[in-house]
């Protein structure tokens, strides 16, 4: 299987070809996104990990923020979104910060991890993207506004491009999907209103019980929160003790990292997260931690919700809001 985005080449006809373990083959021939991405917020991207530290206890979660920014781009272009919507899907993620969400964690925002999208309009305006914008006649405060762009962006628990993409992309590296059943999801997709929907019942219960079952393996997890917690404690103790700035957190990973490991006390902690035992226990726990609550409820074509079409389904999303209201006890067996 592809993991990530492989560049392939430049065709003669001035298009950018990636190969994609998603959507396959990715074609980019609009001239201002091949520019953007060749910005430096851009590149930025492929040094920051969708899912942060995570990928020290889910070894095959290195996914890039370049990804699944791309993976955005194209499915917005599948589903003939306007040009406009299309760029603004492309750099929608250009100001996270290194880890990703665990800035939410260091900056007391993990009930909702809109960090970064607190601070888009002031990072793109800050970097290069809007000399790019502006020479195509594309106008940065239109890229920014997100209420234009319907299939871009859909309060929880509708569908929308950012959210399909990055649980397919998930829910394909974790195993919870095949890539026939990611392909089927695809296929069952449409876009009706302005909005995406799903053709039928089955491609809607694919998905949306794919997409629990990332946010009870995966988003919402013991094990990734606690980390979340965890690596946030220490970014946080980097800037007190002078290793790392807040403006910093904006490199890459690695970046962040070369500068937190000048201390062998910070690169310790963090090397002791590698094979760390996590235990749920409501009664005897190092954190108590709520995090985001992430699921979905499809439209179906001329039926309305998933869940009032599927009662099985009703009752299992039922049960997974209840569980993640409760938060996550969680007691670290290993001093870090």
């Amino acid at each position: 299987m592809i993991e990530g985005l492989v560049y392939i080449h430049k065709l003669c006809n001035n298009t950018m070809r990636f190969l994609d373990e998603v959507y396959g083959s990715v074609i980019v021939d609009d001239a201002v996104a091949q520019e953007l991405l060749g910005t430096k917020a851009m590149q930025r991207l492929k040094g920051v990990n969708q899912h942060g530290p995570a990928y020290l206890i889910f070894p095959k979660l290195r996914i890039t923020r370049w990804d699944h920014s791309l993976g955005v781009y194209e499915l917005l272009r599948r589903f003939d979104a306007t040009l406009e919507e299309c760029v603004a899907g492309l750099v929608h993620d250009v100001s996270h910060t290194a880890f990703s969400h665990v800035a939410d964690f260091v900056y007391m925002r993990h009930d909702s991890h809109d960090f970064a999208d607190s601070l888009r309009e002031q990072f793109v305006r800050e970097s290069d993207i809007p000399d790019v914008l502006l020479a195509h006649g594309l106008e940065v405060s239109d890229i920014l506004d997100e209420k234009r762009f319907p299939l871009l962006e859909r309060k929880l628990p509708s569908l929308c491009a950012d959210r399909i993409d990055y649980a397919l992309r998930d829910a394909l590296r974790m195993g919870i999907l095949s890539k026939n059943q990611v392909d089927a999801v695809l296929a069952g997709l449409t876009v009706e209103g302005g909005s995406f929907a799903f053709k039928d019942v089955a491609s809607a219960r694919l998905f949306a019980d794919s997409y629990i079952a990332c946010d009870e393996m995966l988003w919402g997890s013991s094990p990734q929160i606690v980390l979340y917690q965890v690596v946030a404690d220490i970014l946080r103790d980097g800037v007190k003790r002078g290793f790392l700035t807040e403006d910093e957190l904006f490199l890459s990973d690695a970046e962040v990292l070369e500068r937190l490991f000048q201390d062998m006390s910070l690169r310790e902690r963090w090397n002791a997260l590698e094979g760390v035992r996590l235990v749920y226990d409501e009664n005897d726990y190092d954190y108590h931690v709520k995090t985001k609550i992430r699921y979905v409820d499809p439209q179906v074509l001329g039926g309305g919700r998933l869940s009032d079409l599927d009662k099985v389904f009703a009752k299992r999303l039922e049960g997974h809001l209840d569980r993640a209201r409760r938060g996550m006890f969680v007691r670290i067996e290993r001093h870090i």
